[in-house]
């Protein structure tokens, strides 16, 4: 018998949707005969009518939904509604949940939920593994690719495996003739982006590494980021290290924190490193400090790329 409910969860939306894309080729089931619901923006009364629409014609339908930690906050009316419906399911749908996150308390809708649905639990793909899965991905495809291009391409998109999806795309199509990736390929065509500097510009930062710190500070220039820009993200990279460590001291572990601030098991890694290396009282004097250049910068005290330059001058 054909499950008729879905839940997924535990990893990023990202995962989540490709691990879905897979079940939807299975399925066999076409894009038109896909309806999206995102419950933090419909109305549940939409859902549930749209789950209970008999269709007319002979191919199944598939309802998605996300925003699925909106259904533990229905009213006991709607809840019921929800929970009639797991128990007899209308086989012309097939309906697919996911979430990153799920409740998991004795509520009746919990239960009804791990009685009646087909639950899969997915993980993020951790940076130890990123080495691993791009040497599979080029060798599916009868690609060679050089130990030092794999570190080259993690670095460049900073463990993001979204990006490095994309790029792998990019690179497989540059070298289809000789089907061999080395490094220089991974500097001449991966780009190393906008958040992925600013993150090695914070970490520079935070190790006290001044050369470093500047160099990619006048990369960032080059790549005509105003220095007034910089300052913004750099203030919100740091409150975000001021957050994690403040997670930290509460016993988060790297896994938790990733869920906290929905970023990949990757970047989380990276946050936690990076909020170890210095405390939260050296954090909020360089927040103070960004705040004090943001002011004389807009007040016209202080030329703005002297005024970084200053402050990266200052680090310690």
């Amino acid at each position: 018998m054909q499950d008729l409910v879905y839940l997924y969860h535990g990893a990023s939306e990202y995962i989540l949707r490709k691990e879905i894309n897979k079940l939807l080729e299975e399925l066999n089931v076409d894009q038109f005969n896909v309806v999206k619901y995102d419950l933090l923006e419909s109305n549940f009364s939409d859902v549930i009518e749209e789950l209970q629409t008999i269709s007319f014609f002979s191919d199944q339908r598939v309802v998605l939904v996300s925003g699925v930690l909106e259904l533990y906050k229905l009213d006991e009316y709607d809840q019921q509604r929800f929970i009639q419906y797991l128990e007899n399911p209308n086989p012309d749908t097939i309906l697919i949940m996911y979430s990153s996150q799920i409740n998991e308390d004795s509520l009746p809708i919990t239960k009804a939920i791990n009685l009646y649905a087909k639950i899969t639990k997915l993980q993020e793909i951790k940076k130890e593994d990123l080495d691993l899965i791009i040497k599979k991905s080029f060798e599916e495809d009868g690609y060679q690719i050089a130990s030092e291009a794999i570190s080259e391409l993690i670095e460049r998109t900073n463990g993001d495996y979204p990006t490095i999806e994309q790029e792998i795309t990019k690179l497989k199509l540059y070298a289809c003739d000789h089907k061999a990736v080395n490094v220089q390929a991974i500097r001449l065509l991966v780009s190393k982006n906008f958040d992925v500097n600013i993150f090695e510009l914070s970490s520079a930062i935070v190790a006290g590494d001044k050369t470093k710190a500047i160099q990619i500070y006048y990369d960032l220039l080059v790549s005509n980021i105003s220095p007034v820009r910089i300052v913004s993200y750099l203030s919100g990279r740091i409150r975000e290290l001021i957050h994690t460590g403040l997670l930290l001291s509460r016993n988060y572990s790297q896994d938790m924190i990733a869920k906290h601030f929905q970023v990949s098991d990757a970047k989380a890694y990276y946050m936690v490193r990076d909020a170890k290396v210095v405390g939260v009282k050296k954090l909020e004097k360089y927040l103070e400090q960004l705040a004090d250049l943001d002011f004389d910068i807009k007040s016209g005290n202080i030329d703005p790329r002297l005024g970084v330059e200053l402050f990266l001058f200052g680090v310690e």
